[in-house]
């Protein structure tokens, strides 16, 4: 059973992790290598507030520690690729480039995360964001304190680091989940469409156990100018609960743009209240191979606005993150669509732009060539 509701608010999004690249005794100015949790200085060899932990490179990123009060979040944030030249004319007091923005907590858990483009930057951040949780996240108490670093760490950062402050300063914006109230209203909505098996277990956290899921949409106008726009841009936020009466994981995908929280939100959608066995949340719900070369995030084809051949664009992107967030890792791929050599979907769209047809059908793929050109997917896809 899914489900949809159109919405016009506007909400914020963000920010980013950590990973310390470097040892304790030597923490600014360290190698730019991969990074591992186990890098992580503990709190209690960090002093309160900021702490650079690598910060040298603003071309490349940083790693950074928050401390208050015996509490650690740590920060992480990464350069992509440059954002397609529509991007970058359409919003240029954006960075240019794709960026990549985390936190994660003490334990290594990471509840939220920003993906720019198909892939994360680091290839480290995937695995380690795969990882079920082994202990209930105070979430609250993550996010708040998450919303300070945020503020403070551009007041520590060199200047040339503006474009990772943008970022952070988005994130400012962002509610937690148990303060927006469309998710917070999908965890007791969700209580009620729960398997029994997972209701017998509520509040009590299982490794691999129940997972809820759901995903919101943003969308805005794109390829503007002279306020006029050629078509839609959509950013897709997915929520991962593991039976434990909160959500603890967010990933917001950019989709080579406008991330979602510079976005108005429009619609929110799941599967039978978004409850699956055994998933576990990499900011796609799925490990599989459904989008061609698949990498745990979006299409893994090349992107181009012109969308055509083996190409896909940002709203092909946002119809796979939904497909996979409202159908968990419950199969290959689309009853609708075909699996090889990439993901394909049939939906209804509206375009925010004024120069491109809204309305149904929308044809979007991870590769044009295989759902006839992609007609249609400069439309911001409905929600399913």
């Amino acid at each position: 059973m899914s489900k949809g509701r159109r919405w016009q608010m506007l909400m914020g999004v963000g920010a980013g992790l950590l990973v310390a690249g470097c040892a304790v005794t030597s923490l600014v100015g360290c190698s730019n290598g991969p990074t591992s949790g186990s890098s992580r200085p503990p709190v209690s060899q960090l002093k309160e507030g900021v702490t650079l932990l690598d910060a040298k490179d603003a071309s490349w990123g940083f790693n950074a520690a928050y401390v208050k009060a015996g509490r650690v979040v740590y920060i992480e944030s990464r350069v992509g690729p440059q954002k397609p030249e529509v991007y970058r004319q359409d919003s240029p007091d954006e960075p240019a480039n794709e960026m990549d923005l985390r936190f994660v907590d003490a334990n290594s858990h990471t509840f939220f995360a920003q993906r720019g483009g198909d892939t994360w930057i680091d290839p480290t951040w995937g695995p380690e964001i795969a990882k079920p949780l082994t202990a209930a996240p105070d979430t609250e108490a993550d996010w708040a304190l998450a919303h300070e670093a945020a503020a403070a760490l551009p007041k520590a950062l060199d200047p040339s680091f503006k474009d990772h402050n943008f970022h952070l300063g988005v994130f400012t914006t962002i509610k937690s989940p148990g303060q927006n109230p469309i998710a917070a209203a999908r965890l007791e909505e969700g209580a009620k469409l729960a398997p029994p098996e997972a209701k017998a277990a509520f509040g009590t956290y299982s490794n691999g156990g129940y997972n809820e899921l759901f995903y919101q949409n943003y969308s805005k106008g794109a390829g503007c100018f002279l306020w006029v726009c050629g078509g839609s841009h959509t950013g897709i936020a997915m929520y991962a609960n593991p039976n434990i009466g909160s959500w603890v994981y967010e990933v917001d995908a950019c989709n080579h743009g406008t991330c979602p929280g510079n976005m108005n939100y429009y619609c929110y959608g799941w599967n039978g209240g978004g409850w699956f066995y055994g998933v576990t949340e990499t900011g796609e719900s799925q490990g599989g191979t459904t989008g061609a070369n698949d990498n745990t995030g979006g299409c893994q084809t090349a992107y181009n606005w012109d969308d055509t051949s083996v190409n896909h664009l940002c709203n092909d992107d946002a119809v796979y993150e939904m497909w996979q967030t409202d159908h968990g890792n419950t199969g290959a791929g689309p009853s609708n669509g075909s699996n090889a050599p990439g993901f394909t979907y049939n939906t209804n769209g509206w375009c925010q732009g004024s120069l491109c047809k809204g309305g149904s059908p929308a044809h979007y793929a991870c590769s044009a060539a295989q759902n006839g050109g992609n007609t249609g997917d400069w439309n911001t896809p409905y929600c399913f």
